[in-house]
């Protein structure tokens, strides 16, 4: 028998014969649609500019989000306090609505939403660390038109200060996931 039938052709291979390993992915790699080498920032503010409100936001892609931007804002050197004085900013609307018989936004509270973009703002030109978590914030409170929506604002802000705290105490883990 010719050996040249035995051998098959180099030239002729497909990604068929690549061994398996290339075609691994890494299991960090689909969390999320995110792949470790992507900007985090701007896959969240791409995902939330495609949205016509934020409660379309999938619930398991917005903490898979918010846990990679968590470790970032700490890889960056963003302080957990800086973020607390928003979340405790939120917790006080969120207060102010529960009081609500009908949870509706007010007009009151609609004014109280809004108002945040311009404290982001301000935030991240104060200290550079502060930006991405501003530009993100400040897409999600445009998408803002009534209670589920802002339900969806707190959860994705809450999330990101969780993941955060997460990585500001262990640094050494997270700056290990995001190598990979």
């Amino acid at each position: 028998m010719n050996d040249s039938l035995k051998r098959p052709n180099p030239k002729l291979q497909t990604n068929y014969h690549k061994s398996k390993q290339d075609d691994k992915v890494s299991p960090r790699e689909n969390e999320g649609g995110v792949k470790p080498e992507e900007d985090i920032v701007k896959v969240i503010i791409d995902k939330i500019n495609i949205l016509v409100t934020l409660r379309e936001y999938p619930i398991r892609e917005l903490v898979q989000h918010t846990e990679k931007l968590g470790e970032d804002l700490s890889n960056k050197g963003l302080k957990s306090n800086q973020m607390r004085k928003f979340l405790d900013a939120l917790n006080r609307i969120k207060a102010e609505l529960a009081q609500d018989i009908n949870r509706t936004l007010s007009e009151k509270i609609k004014w109280e939403v809004i108002s945040l973009d311009y404290k982001f703002t301000y935030a991240a030109a104060r200290q550079d660390k502060a930006e991405a978590l501003s530009k993100i914030m400040k897409a999600a409170l445009k998408k803002i038109d009534d209670t589920p929506d802002f339900d969806c604002l707190i959860t994705l802000f809450e999330s990101t200060v969780a993941y955060h705290k997460q990585a500001e105490k262990n640094p050494k883990n997270s700056q290990n996931r995001n190598r990979r």
